[in-house]
């Protein structure tokens, strides 16, 4: 077996990802992609955040809505949160100046979520949701 490093981008269409429809005024999980077995997921301060939240109808979600970036255990039991602010912070999808990078270190271990949450007044529609996350995969081949 060998240890392979790759540089990635988990967005929606990453093989995985779980989109959920969010509920208004209720913190809702709108993303979850689960860590393979035998890696881990690093997370640096140069890898970041950027997201496009809408409606149904769509209408894009509220500036101060409260986006949560975290990871957690199978069972929630266990959960650290890598991020947290209003949905204007993580907007920027293309501009790099104002991409929301993160501000320390984190690894996720295998079994692990990498998760999204939104606290809104409008309900998010798994349908109309985009993002994306820079991060470091470290996984053994079989090799």
């Amino acid at each position: 077996m060998k240890v392979v490093t790759e540089e990635i981008q988990i967005n929606q269409r990453t093989p995985n990802v779980t989109l959920s429809d969010g509920v208004a005024n209720v913190d809702s999980e709108i993303v979850s992609y689960p860590i393979p077995d035998k890696s881990q997921l690093e997370i640096r301060p140069t890898d970041f955040i950027g997201m496009y939240l809408a409606t149904a109808v769509p209408a894009e979600l509220a500036a101060d809505s409260l986006i949560t970036v975290l990871y957690t255990d199978a069972q929630n039991r266990r959960t650290r949160v890598i991020a947290q602010g209003e949905y204007q912070q993580f907007k920027a999808l293309q501009d790099v100046t104002l991409k929301y990078f993160i501000k320390a270190s984190y690894i996720i271990p295998a079994n692990f979520y990498l998760k999204i949450k939104v606290l809104a007044a409008a309900a998010a529609d798994d349908a109309q949701t985009r993002f994306t996350a820079s991060a470091k995969l470290v996984y053994e081949t079989l090799d």
